[in-house]
């Protein structure tokens, strides 16, 4: 029976709660609808809402109606709607109504940004994100995203104001990347709106006037009078920075007339600003004072500091260029105090650069010096290249993003539409690479496999020439020690015999080593060259010049790089000269990053007429040597054999100058 009876009147009870409750949901759309059209009846109708609805339901709405009241207040009276937004703030905090407290604090940011209260701004949209990464029950007809994209603006807005623009940056790619995915477009034009003021607080002109198209795209299909107004007035800015004044003035104006429908008092003091800025770039300096004059009465109506604060420092521009300094200063000193209070950041900065200007233009330079060490201290501070590359960095990261999404969606609706022909693309496409790797494969394989042969070709012949020393040397110099060792006695031979030892152990120390020093290669061929005198007949003097200023201790080459030339100086050189006494020179200099080497004898030469003559094993070993360097180096090597014109033969050797 109780079954019967909750059936029959409590169920259906709970319907017509329900039913009116979505009726209250629809009013508060349109109510939000009107707010676009006309905030003064928006106001009214929201006062004829509440007069409609029953005790209960009055109950039940009661924190949402105040929030409203609270909202549209913000835009004539910030100290009213603090209060109002507040006491919603407090209902809605004893019902535990998270969502409505999120609303409340996005919307009391709007009432801080203005006066210049940054921090407490910030304060209240992070205790809002806090609120949204809890459990969050909503009950008007949006999502956790739409919440989270709507304080993500808001956020992003008040860093921009407070000169903080990576992270507002930062916010904002986050905002259009959330919004993206939803199907409300007020949010995506709020997105685009906030990176474009961003790009005009950063002067970047060009990025600017891209997010201004875009929004002003998503306004068009909006189509509300305060949005449509909005994206106008922001393109008519982007208008004036290109110095197209007259195109710039005439969307501010139709601009103004619409906030002026909406009595959008904080819209109506910024749009008079940007009419007083055409008229001071178009000449008309009397009119442009008038109208700041228009702008900071109507701030000053509703506490709008923000846009007192920029009225003023504009406006001293427009009195300097009339040569009225005293009030140009006095009118931007009131604006830097305005925003030193604020800490607006940016503006500061900017009122110390008139103020500079100013004071130069009096010829009170300690005062203007002041005023531009100020000026640039702050400027730094807002622009350093760190900011500004990781302002870029993230953009070019989201443009990035924004390109592969469409392109992805792209792929999608052509897949759906020829899935056939895409399946059947995709296998011929998938074999063609498939053959490509394996015939890169292949190709990589053979390939490093000859390089691999070729390296050992080149270690073994490296290690054969190090380990190699004329057998016919080492056997007539022994040989000649030995007989002489008979004929003349021990004690005269025995520094020839230390020296052999000496040149031998050099060559065995030296063997596994990929460079030595300059200084011990010479000291390998200075004994080289003593031994040989024990086997060649022919008189031979030799000199190795070293330049002025070249560290041979400190400079490396290839070890025995110039022993094969050297023994070819004394072998077919000096001990065939017709000469009376033999020569041989070696020039060792370094010359812009190299080290030059020259061996030079006064022997018979090469006989180049012999046309089936071969390279020398020597010569073509040493290329392979030096092509290894030049590997090792990423530098160029060069190797000169040629006869001198009177008779003789010289080589050059040039390779990079290592340091050891």
């Amino acid at each position: 029976m109780r079954s019967f009876l909750f059936a029959v009147f409590f169920i259906p009870l709970l319907s017509v709660a329900q039913s009116t409750l979505d009726g209250f949901w629809k009013e508060i759309d349109d109510l939000e609808e009107l707010e676009t059209k006309s905030l003064d009846s928006a106001q009214q109708e929201l006062i004829n809402l509440r007069a409609r609805l029953n005790p209960d339901m009055l109950y039940v709405a009661e924190p949402w109606l105040t929030y409203y009241q609270g909202r549209f207040l913000r835009r004539k009276d910030l100290d009213s709607a603090q209060l109002v937004l507040v006491k919603a703030f407090n209902e809605f905090e004893k019902r535990n109504d998270k969502e409505g407290m999120i609303h409340c604090l996005n919307s009391m940011s709007f009432v801080y940004a203005p006066q210049g209260k940054y921090d407490s701004a910030k304060y209240v949209l992070n205790e809002a994100m806090a609120l949204l990464n809890s459990d969050l029950k909503l009950s008007k007809s949006e999502t956790k995203e739409h919440l989270e994209v709507s304080v993500l603006i808001s956020l992003s807005r008040v860093l921009r104001l407070s000169g903080d623009f990576v992270e507002a940056l930062e916010k904002a790619i986050k905002a259009s990347e959330k919004a993206s995915g939803l199907t409300d477009l007020k949010l995506s034009y709020l997105a685009n709106r906030t990176i474009a003021q961003l790009y005009y607080a950063t002067d970047n002109l060009e990025r600017e006037k891209k997010y201004c198209s875009k929004a002003l795209e998503v306004a068009q299909k909006i189509g509300d009078l305060k949005t449509l107004a909005e994206a106008y007035n922001n393109l008519g800015i982007v208008y004036s920075r290109e110095a197209n004044y007259d195109s710039a003035l005439v969307l501010f104006e139709s601009s103004l007339k619409d906030a002026e429908k909406l009595n959008d008092k904080i819209s109506i003091s910024d749009r008079l600003q940007n009419v007083a800025i055409a008229h001071y770039f178009k000449g008309d300096l009397d009119k442009s004072i008038s109208v700041f004059n228009e702008s900071i009465e109507t701030a000053d109506q509703i506490g709008y500091n923000e846009s007192k604060m920029v009225a003023y420092i504009n406006m001293g521009d427009v009195y300097a260029e009339k040569k009225e300094y005293a009030n140009a200063i006095e009118s931007v000193k009131r604006g830097l105090q305005i925003a030193e209070k604020s800490k607006m950041r940016k503006s500061v900065r900017n009122a110390y650069l008139s103020l500079y200007r100013l004071h130069k233009a009096v010829e009170n330079y300690s005062a203007a010096i002041n005023y531009y060490e100020h000026y640039v201290a702050l400027k730094d501070s807002l622009t350093n290249e760190h900011n500004l590359a990781r302002i870029e960095e993230l953009q070019i990261a989201y443009d990035t993003e924004v390109k592969e999404n469409e392109i992805t969606e792209l792929t999608r609706i052509s897949e759906l539409k020829d899935a056939q022909i895409r399946q059947r693309n995709t296998i011929v496409v998938a074999t063609v690479l498939i053959f490509i790797l394996i015939v890169a494969i292949i190709v990589f394989y053979f390939t490093q496999k000859n390089l691999k042969e070729h390296q050992i070709t080149l270690e073994a012949q490296l290690k054969s020439l190090r380990l190699q020393m004329n057998p016919h040397f080492f056997f007539n110099s022994l040989t000649t020690i030995q007989s002489n060792l008979y004929n003349q006695g021990v004690v005269a031979e025995a520094e020839k015999i230390s020296q052999l030892a000496k040149l031998m152990r050099q060559i065995l120390e030296y063997n596994e080593q990929s460079l030595i020093s300059v200084e011990e290669e010479v000291q390998v061929i200075k004994n080289y060259i003593e031994i040989s005198r024990l086997y060649i007949s022919n008189t031979f003097n030799y000199h190795i010049n070293i330049s002025s200023g070249l560290e041979t201790e400190f400079i490396g080459l290839p070890p025995m790089l110039l022993q094969p030339f050297v023994e070819n100086a004394l072998i077919h050189g000096v001990a065939n000269t017709q000469q009376e006494v033999g020569y041989i020179g070696i020039d060792i200099l370094s010359e812009e990053g190299y080290l030059l080497v020259t061996v030079q004898d006064n022997g018979p030469g090469i006989n180049n007429d012999n046309p089936n003559s071969h390279e020398p094993m020597a010569i073509k070993i040493t290329k392979d040597r030096l092509r290894l360097l030049e590997k090792s180096t990423q530098k160029s090597t060069y190797l000169e054999v040629k006869n001198i014109t009177d008779s003789g033969l010289m080589v050059k050797i040039k390779i990079p100058l290592v340091h050891l």
